[in-house]
């Protein structure tokens, strides 16, 4: 889009319907825009560039920023660096679909500062609502996704996508699918409070990295 295009039609180049060639030259111009329909916009997006969280999908949920989160280069433009202490965002009450995709750049720590540290958490408990977290327990790099889980590398940006429904979870990893399995539905309690880089229902189990 934004792009400028110039298109001349030569002379006898083109006919009209009864078979005569247009008799001189003809030129227009046009320059191409995006294309802005809800259908294709996401219900929510940020693009974690500056101090202020918009959200500029169709969800209209602005984040809330606690602690100091910096704003760094990221793979396009700015992203959010959290140190895993108390940094975190807000972006408030939030789905109960039982069909969604979540897509996120994310520059993961290998120093988590706690166990079962949260990238994104929608008020998640034990056996109700869901969490992206990570379980260095068992590998700094081993993170569930509800009940599906991968591997995510340490120290370099990667593009993850989830798509859930209620019978099914894949997660791609830089465009590769990495997971596909069956899923059990989402115990969804009435509250979904989405909170990156932190947990929703307690404070703490704040994440390290850059989104």
């Amino acid at each position: 889009y934004d792009t400028s295009y110039k298109v001349i039609l030569l002379v006898n180049s083109v006919k009209d319907k009864s078979g005569n060639h247009y008799a001189d030259e003809y030129e227009f111009n046009f320059t191409t825009e995006a294309a802005v329909h809800e259908l294709d916009m996401p219900y929510g997006y940020w693009k974690f560039d500056n101090e202020i969280l918009t959200d500029f999908g169709t969800g209209g949920h602005n984040g809330i920023v606690h602690g100091n989160p910096q704003v760094i280069d990221g793979v396009k433009d700015g992203a959010y660096s959290f140190d895993g202490t108390d940094d975190y965002v807000e972006l408030g009450n939030w789905f109960n679909l039982e069909k969604f995709s979540i897509s996120m750049w994310v520059y993961v720590s290998d120093e988590q500062n706690t166990d079962n540290a949260i990238i994104l958490d929608n008020n998640h408990d034990t056996n109700e609502n869901w969490s992206i977290q990570n379980n260095k327990n068992v590998s700094i790099t081993k993170y569930s996704f509800y009940d599906a889980e991968v591997d995510i590398d340490t120290n370099r940006w990667q593009h993850v996508v989830w798509v859930k429904d209620s019978n099914n979870s894949k997660i791609y990893i830089d465009g590769v699918l990495v997971y596909n399995a069956s899923s059990t539905p989402i115990n969804y309690t009435g509250n979904q409070n989405l909170i990156v880089a932190g947990w929703a229902k307690n404070e703490g189990r704040n994440w390290k990295g850059s989104i």
